[in-house]
């Protein structure tokens, strides 16, 4: 009926014109006598017979020609001893009341057209926005941005770097009790960063059809961006970002490689990734020199001794437990040829297998001398050293629970500085919750340096920048999938 549909209209039409009503009774309900006491009381010109036919043949009318005010009352006290009534507008006068107020609803609709239009577009802006956030679409609103999953970093000779984070998108759910993670719009972002201003010069994005590896790498020479992926090679101009080779074209300069590229194994030691083809051959490519080779163990050898040779290399810093069962290790300055070098030290993570807890072993090509510190350092690792300098990641106290700090010494071993666990990534802290052994942070841990700039990676987590003189801290880039 009109009254249900819109009482306020029905009111304002009935103030204006005078109009009359009619109360229905539509429905009974379960207390049929206390019903026809009611309509007895609103209606007493009815005896009992035609109150009791009133309830047996519904809709009836109750009453005919009243006010709103006395319909109304009326309705109210049939609908608390459970029945149900409408209000309707009286014989002719309905037709007054429908004109009055489709012509109401028409200025309503007039009234209310800007605030519908309104919530509308406020609606559909913020799915449009949701949208937008999560495929970063269109790339202009978010070009001066980083988001994103920290997959790797490359450091420039002029301080800016190179970040490459997985934009991809996480829907995390449940299913019988089971967590599980699906992407959607799968990307890569490479992004070329001034830390210093917090600018984003230029970004580089890369869709997949499915999760982004994990293994892709970045590495550089000669002012050229190398991004090393399973399957995949690209070469970008380090300082304005300028492609210039891609995979097929990479494969194009080398015959070797025609049959396609099924997979690669990067290694930063020295810049070598090798790479297997479609037809199973396996070859070495060294970055440096643009060079392959058949991937047999031999030519590797020789030309990474060759490597080395060429920038003079003589010594290293190695690691050593002080005795089988110590969690802690000596720094050693180890001398030596080349080979005896790279074969007894720097395949093993910078620890020196030819000691036995402080004793020589007879390996006349080597010699190995403690750092005039006599500093020992607790579960260490060596997460980045050259022939002048190396950083050193080390747990402050035993236990399950204890600080990091990155210490910087010389080429002989002695101390420049240390950073504490407040100047690093808090995820870094050992933990009850976060038990981060020094074996899973040989993978996920990156260190670069350019002149008096070191820059320490952390895989998921961040980028920090520090002074190499005098360990301060620059800059810091920490990041969610957020």
């Amino acid at each position: 009926c009109l009254y249900c549909g819109n009482k306020v209209m029905v009111r304002e039409a009935m103030q204006q014109n005078n109009i009359r009503f009619d109360v229905i009774l539509t429905g009974v309900g379960f207390n049929k006598i206390t019903v026809i006491k009611v309509i007895r009381q609103l209606a007493p010109h009815f005896d009992l017979k035609e109150a009791k036919d009133l309830i047996d043949t519904t809709p009836s009318v109750i009453q005919r020609g009243v006010s709103y005010a006395v319909a109304e009352d009326s309705r109210l006290r049939l609908v608390n001893v459970g029945a149900q009534a409408e209000i309707v507008a009286a014989g002719a006068q309905r037709e007054i009341l429908i004109d009055t107020a489709k012509n109401d609803q028409v200025r309503n609709k007039i009234r209310g057209s800007g605030k519908s239009h309104i919530k509308f577009w406020i609606f559909w802006l913020l799915v449009f926005g949701l949208i937008s956030y999560w495929t970063k679409y269109p790339s202009f609103l978010y070009e001066k941005l980083i988001y994103g999953e920290i997959m790797d970093s490359s450091l420039n000779s002029d301080g800016t770097v190179w970040i490459l984070t997985d934009w991809s998108y996480k829907f995390n759910y449940s299913i019988n009790y089971v967590n599980k993670t699906k992407l959607m719009f799968c990307k890569t972002n490479l992004y070329l960063y001034d830390p210093i201003q917090k600018t984003v010069l230029k970004t580089i994005t890369t869709s997949y059809d499915a999760p982004p590896p994990d293994r892709i790498k970045l590495c550089q020479d000669k002012d050229r961006l190398w991004q090393i992926g399973p399957d995949t090679v690209a070469v970008y101009d380090a300082k304005t970002g300028e492609e210039l080779q891609n995979t097929d074209s990479f494969i194009g300069n080398h015959k070797e490689l025609s049959p396609g590229i099924a997979n690669t194994d990067f290694t930063y030691f020295p810049n070598t990734f090798i790479i297997e083809t479609r037809d199973s051959s396996k070859f070495c490519y060294f970055i440096d020199e643009n060079l392959i080779i058949p991937d047999e163990a031999d030519l590797v050898a020789q030309k990474v001794y060759q490597h080395y040779e060429n920038i003079k290399l003589n010594s290293v810093l190695a690691l050593l437990k002080e005795s089988s069962n110590s969690l802690r290790e000596k720094l050693y300055s180890i001398k030596g040829t080349v080979p005896a070098l790279v074969d007894t030290v720097m395949w093993d993570h910078h620890r020196f297998a030819g000691l036995q807890y402080g004793e020589l072993s007879s390996d006349k090509e080597i010699s190995a001398v403690p750092s005039s510190s006599q500093d020992t350092y607790l579960e260490p690792l060596i997460v980045y050293q050259d022939q002048d300098i190396a950083f050193i990641l080390s747990q402050k106290q035993a236990g399950a629970e204890s600080d990091r700090m990155l210490t910087c010494v010389d080429s002989t071993g002695t101390k420049k500085w240390v950073v504490q666990q407040d100047q690093l990534f808090p995820d870094l802290k050992l933990t009850k919750s976060n038990p981060m052994p020094v074996s899973a942070l040989e993978w996920i841990l990156k260190g670069e340096r350019q002149g008096n700039i070191f820059v320490l990676t952390f895989k998921h987590f961040g980028v920090l920048g520090f002074d190499v003189s005098s360990g301060k801290k620059l800059w810091e880039l920490q990041l969610t999938d957020d």
